[in-house]
C-alpha cells in the first residue's frame, strides 16, 4: 500500500499469510485499511516491523477469521511507530 493509492485501502486476504507494506509514510499519517476475509476464511495478516497493536493482542492483530468476514483497521504513524487499531465489522 503506497501513499500515492492514499491512506486509505481495501485489501482482501487470499493467502494463509499476508504480509502488508505501508511506504512513503510522513510522520503524522494516518488512515482506514478495510480488511475482508476471501471465502476460506482463516487468513492472517503480518504488519510491518514497528508495528504496535492498541489491543495488546500479543504482537498480531485480532482479526475475524470466518469466511467473507471484514475488520475495520485504522493506524496512525509518529514518525517511528505505526500504531494499529481493530473495529471487527463482520
Amino acid at each position: 500500500m503506497g501513499y500515492k493509492k492514499g491512506l486509505n485501502a481495501e485489501l482482501t486476504l487470499t493467502n494463509n499469510t499476508v504480509s502488508l507494506s505501508l511506504q512513503n509514510l510522513r510522520t503524522g499519517d494516518f488512515g482506514l485499511v478495510v480488511i475482508k476475509q476471501d471465502g476460506t476464511g482463516n487468513r492472517y495478516l503480518i504488519l510491518p516491523m514497528g508495528s504496535l497493536i492498541s489491543n495488546d493482542s500479543g504482537g498480531s492483530l485480532a482479526l475475524s477469521t470466518a469466511p467473507n468476514a471484514v475488520d475495520l483497521v485504522s493506524f496512525y504513524y509518529n514518525g517511528q511507530f505505526l500504531f494499529w487499531d481493530v473495529r471487527g465489522y463482520h
